[in-house]
């Protein structure tokens, strides 16, 4: 991606669910996971590639409410939350999805968006 040395990625273009985008990436084996964002450049070039509304990005809150982690078990690096977010309404919203404008939400994860995995080489 245009800015971000160093990553591998690959673009799911077909939309599913938060747990399907997740399992998928992890089935193209290595250490292959949902993509997440290091920075604000980075965020840029995912949504950028992406071309969509919103599109998954590996963090979500599903163990315990308002403490994020990343698909790897860890704090996220960067989270620029869009204006009143995250806000859990309706309750259940425990994914998070990368805006257009290059902010997140929390999203319900059964929602249906594209995802783009990250590769470490």
């Amino acid at each position: 991606l245009p800015g971000v040395p160093g990553h591998l990625y690959y673009l799911f273009t077909t939309a599913s669910d938060f747990m399907s985008q997740r399992t998928a990436c992890a089935a193209q084996g290595g250490t292959t996971y949902l993509a997440i964002p290091d920075d604000a450049a980075e965020l840029q070039a995912l949504v950028a590639v992406a071309a969509q509304p919103a599109l998954w990005v590996g963090i979500d809150d599903e163990i315990v409410e308002g403490n994020y982690l990343t698909v790897r078990g860890q704090p996220p690096p960067y989270l620029p939350w869009a204006a009143g977010q995250p806000d859990d309404q309706p309750p259940g919203e425990d994914c998070v999805a990368a805006l257009p404008d290059a902010t997140l939400d929390d999203p319900q994860c059964s929602n249906s968006l594209r995802a783009i995995c990250e590769c470490e080489p």
